[in-house]
């Protein structure tokens, strides 16, 4: 009968890796300096792409008759296109 047991291996462990952050302060640092960097680069670059896509089409002279094209350009260019909201009672009885 064979025992199957550990065995010794001959193979080093890896070395400990060096620490970069030692202590919660600068990690706490870190964070707060990559965030300082970061998100006005992710606004900047929102901001470059959005402005070179297809999102300008309302600068556009004939925009809002692509937008609605049922209305007239009279209509749209007077501003007495009026979007009315009217409020509804739910059916639900849970109040809110």
């Amino acid at each position: 009968m064979r025992s199957e047991g550990p065995t010794s291996s001959t193979e080093l462990p890896p070395p400990p890796r060096p620490k970069v952050i030692k202590t919660n302060q600068q990690q706490v640092l870190l964070y707060v300096v990559l965030t300082q960097l970061l998100s006005p680069a992710t606004v900047w670059a929102g901001r470059t792409w959005l402005q070179n896509s297809e999102m300008n089409a309302i600068d556009e002279a004939k925009a809002l008759t692509r937008i609605f094209p049922g209305v007239s350009d009279e209509t749209l260019t007077s501003g007495a296109l009026v979007l009315r909201l009217t409020s509804r009672p739910s059916s639900r009885r849970t109040p809110a």
